[in-house]
């Protein structure tokens, strides 16, 4: 009876140790199973951290990338500024130009009318001077023609008187 029971035992052990190393092997299964899912999630993670290092590497260009856009921009807005102001100031200096450039033409158109109205007035002048000088003239021919007629005249006169004295002497 205690060999049937031994052997019970033996049997019964024999298939704990047959459960226990099939439960030994299913563990160790398992354990690779594990070991394999952990290596792939290692593996995981490691493409996730370099996937992260390189979106933050983006990212960090990126953002440098921006901040020198903003730079540019601004020193773009700075330039406008500038381009602006030496523009108005050069606008400012045309027109003070063109102001005084009005000026002078106004000037000079003032100064060339008194100028023709002083030729006016002076070839007035001169036409005043050549009537009264043709008048003078005129009246000059008239006297000196009347004092010619009147001197022959006087000649003829005389002629007739002398004519008349020889006649009488005749």
């Amino acid at each position: 009876k205690l060999q049937v029971s031994l052997q019970q035992v033996n049997a019964e052990l024999e298939n704990k140790h047959c459960e226990l190393r099939t439960f030994q092997q299913a563990k160790e299964s398992d354990e690779m199973a594990l070991r394999e899912q952990l290596t792939q999630k290692d593996e995981d993670v490691r493409m996730q951290r370099e996937k992260v290092q390189e979106l933050s590497q983006s990212y960090a260009a990126l953002k440098q990338e921006s901040e020198n856009q903003k730079l540019n921009n601004s020193n773009v807005d700075s330039l406008l500024v500038q381009v602006k102001e030496k523009f108005q100031e050069m606008l400012a200096e045309k027109q003070q130009m063109m102001d005084a450039m009005a000026e002078e033409a106004d000037s000079n158109l003032v100064a060339t009318n008194h100028e023709i109205d002083s030729l006016k007035s002076q070839l007035q002048t001169a036409r005043d001077q050549v009537s009264k000088l043709e008048y003078d003239m005129e009246s000059q021919r008239t006297a000196e023609k009347n004092a010619f007629i009147e001197e022959k005249d006087r000649e003829i006169q005389r002629l007739c008187e002398d004519l008349k004295d020889r006649m009488e002497e005749a």
